[in-house]
Order: structure tokens, then C-alpha cells, then sequence
């Protein structure tokens, strides 16, 4: 029971590297492949549930994109601007959890129709894909623009995931979003003066009453969360982009809230296919599966730990906001960061790595001198998706 634990507790604190921008789970699952656990599943659902909380509080304070949130960011930007940071945070949290005890409720539906509704909603796949990336490209202004910037970074993705390099996700993922994010001047940077008034103006008016919880968004994205366990190619980043196709023009409060709320259904999701359909849908649960089958009380189980831990985590990272400074990374910690970045890469995949991640770089910074949002680099997952299916 004192073994179980400590494991328990080592995934909290495991958890508390979300607020490290760049170091993604399945990093800490290799970093801790040599460590004896008792019981590996309780580390894992604590280091996943937690750690999502913690990596949205770094989202929002560090304006930085990371893998599987890197498609808020913007969204994240324009409230932060406006002074509604803290909101920010809370439309974030409290939406993921809330689409978290959705998807538990629905586990046991899954759970008895997981496999039949896989074998009918697979052959569709495909032409939904395309069908939405069609829509999108036909609904934007610059439709030239949007198609040149389309295709090369689904040309990365192709390129990058299919060459079997090492963290090839983290390479594609981080070198769209999160290095153009740090070489890029912060909107505070380039009209600092002017965001200070704009904020303390803001802080004068009201804070309270600030709409925080999205009930409609966060049912609906529990729902593409748990549908998603039936498809491999499915990453939580390919439904978020799916969800930005169709929010791109509204409000950045809906978009936060869908996203948010996928990836607390997807956490939830993960964990149940396990027991439903017997995959392991991300690096956790996969490693979780090479040694063992999972029962429904098992799951069941490991979900209602999981939920609570997520609780905890959102409570303290509400609580360390305060703590932590506002604003974007100075330039100092920005270089640092690329330094840090691309030494990992070079460490774990080679030069191969670092010219994979640059020219995917380029493509993310292209967006800039386009003018046009950044929900177009999805493409990168929506391409190796298709093929994937065809």
C-alpha cells in the first residue's frame, strides 16, 4: 500500500512539469521507463491529470505554445491583452474539469458500444477530414495564402512523422507554434505603454461576473474527447484543430473553452480505451498497456483518482497565479528556451532533428509574413491523418 503510494505521489509531482513549457508527458514516461513502480497506473493518472492543469496556468502566464495546447495560444494572447488573465486561466480549468465528469459519466455507455461504434465510424474518417479542410480553405479571405501555408505544413507533417525520427510530435509541434512564439516581439513588447493602460483600465471596471464556465462547449467537446479513443490518428491536437476550423471568426472564450474541454475528455478517454478497446491512446496509457490488461472497476477506479488529483492540481494552480510574474517571457528566457529546445532535439534525434524542427519553424513563422492565423498549421496533423486512413 506505502509502494502504491509513492508512486501516487511521484506522479504529482511528476504533474508539476507542466509548468515547464516543452517537456511533454510522454517525456516523462521515457525519463522514468527505469524506475521500478509498483503500480504504474497510479503514477500515470496522477502525472497526466495534473499536469494538464499546470501546463494550462504555463499556457497563460508564459503566452508560450506547447504541444498539445499550442492552438490556444493565440486565443490566450488576445484576453491577456485585455487584462483577463486570471479569467483566462479559470475558462481553461474549469471547463476541462467540467468536461472531465462528463466523460466519466459516459465511460459505461463507451464502455458496452466502444468497439461496434469504432468498426461503423471508421470508414467516414477520411472524408471528414477532408471534407473540413476543404470548408475552411473555400471560407477564408486570402485564399491563395491559406493554401501555399495549408500544404506546407502538411508536407511537414507527412515528412517528419513518417521519417521514424525520434519525438518526431514534440519536433513538428514545437517547431510550428512554439518557436515562432518565442522569436516572435510580444504584442507587450511592441506597444508596451499601451497595454498597461489598457489593462489597469480593465482592472478599474469590473472583474466579477466574468462568464468563466461554458456548459455547451465543454459537453460538446467531452463528447469529441471520448469519440476520439476509436481513432488512432486522433491526437487531442487534431481535434482541436477540427474545433478551431469552425470557431475561428467567434469569440477566443469559446474556442479556449472547447479546446480546454477536449483535452480534459481526452485524459478521461485515454485512460477508459483501455479497458473498452484495449489501446493505448498516448504515451502514458501505452506504456500502461505493454504489461497489462484493464477491467472496467479497474479504469473506473483510476479515473475517479485521476478526477480528484485534477481538482487538487486546478486549486493550486489558481492559487500559484499570483506568484507567478504576468506577461509574456523576457528575451533572456526566451533564448534560453531555444537553446534548451533545440539541444534536446539534438540530443534525442540528431541534426536529422534539428533541420526537421527548423524548416518546420520557417512554416510557423510564415504565417506572420502571410498574415494569416496560425489554425492553418494544423494542417501538419490533418494531412498524415488522412493518409493514415486511405
Amino acid at each position: 500500500m506505502l509502494a502504491q503510494f509513492s508512486d501516487f505521489i511521484l506522479g504529482c509531482i511528476a504533474g508539476l512539469t507542466g509548468l515547464i513549457p516543452f517537456i511533454h508527458t510522454n517525456t516523462i514516461i521515457e525519463l522514468t521507463r527505469d524506475v521500478s513502480f509498483n503500480d504504474f497506473g497510479l503514477f500515470a493518472v496522477a502525472l497526466v491529470f495534473s499536469r494538464l492543469c499546470f501546463e494550462f496556468l504555463a499556457n497563460v502566464k508564459f503566452e508560450i505554445a506547447t504541444e498539445q495546447n499550442a492552438l490556444s495560444i493565440d486565443g490566450i494572447k488576445q484576453l491577456n491583452a485585455s487584462g483577463r488573465e486570471k479569467q483566462t486561466l479559470k475558462i481553461m480549468i474549469y471547463n476541462a474539469l467540467l468536461a472531465m465528469l462528463i466523460s466519466f459519466l459516459l465511460y459505461p455507455i463507451y464502455s458496452i458500444f466502444g468497439k461496434t461504434t469504432q468498426q461503423a465510424l471508421y470508414p467516414v474518417v477520411p472524408i471528414v477530414l477532408i471534407g473540413i479542410f476543404v470548408w475552411f480553405t473555400l471560407t477564408q479571405d486570402n485564399k491563395l495564402n491559406v493554401l501555399i501555408i495549408s500544404l506546407l505544413a502538411g508536407i511537414c507533417g507527412i515528412i517528419v512523422l513518417e521519417k521514424n525520427i525520434p519525438n518526431a510530435l514534440f519536433i513538428l509541434l514545437t517547431g510550428l507554434y512554439a518557436v515562432p512564439s518565442l522569436l516572435e516581439k510580444s504584442k507587450e513588447e511592441k506597444n508596451k505603454a499601451k497595454t498597461i493602460e489598457q489593462n489597469q483600465a480593465y482592472k478599474e471596471s469590473s472583474q466579477t461576473g466574468e462568464k468563466v464556465i461554458f456548459p455547451l462547449f465543454a459537453a460538446v467537446g467531452s463528447l469529441i474527447g471520448m469519440t476520439s479513443a476509436f481513432f488512432p490518428a486522433m491526437t487531442p491536437t487534431m481535434l482541436c484543430v477540427t474545433a478551431l476550423f469552425f470557431l475561428n471568426k467567434q469569440k477566443p472564450e469559446y474556442f479556449l473553452a472547447l479546446n480546454a474541454a477536449i483535452l480534459g475528455s481526452r485524459a478521461v478517454s485515454d485512460f477508459a480505451a483501455l479497458e473498452f478497446l484495449s489501446k493505448g491512446r498516448s504515451g502514458a496509457t501505452a506504456a500502461m498497456l505493454e504489461n497489462n490488461l484493464y477491467n472496467f472497476s479497474t479504469i473506473y477506479s483510476y479515473l475517479v483518482i485521476g478526477i480528484v488529483v485534477a481538482i487538487v492540481a486546478a486549486f493550486i494552480a489558481l492559487k500559484l497565479y499570483r506568484f507567478i510574474p504576468t506577461g509574456g517571457l523576457s528575451r533572456k528566457v526566451k533564448i534560453g528556451a531555444l537553446i534548451a529546445i533545440f539541444g534536446y532535439v539534438f540530443y534525442t534525434a540528431s541534426l536529422v532533428g534539428v533541420i526537421a524542427m527548423a524548416t518546420c519553424s520557417l512554416v510557423g513563422l510564415t504565417c506572420n509574413e502571410f498574415k494569416v492565423g496560425k489554425a492553418l498549421l494544423g494542417s501538419s496533423i490533418l494531412f498524415p491523418s488522412v493518409e493514415n486512413y486511405l
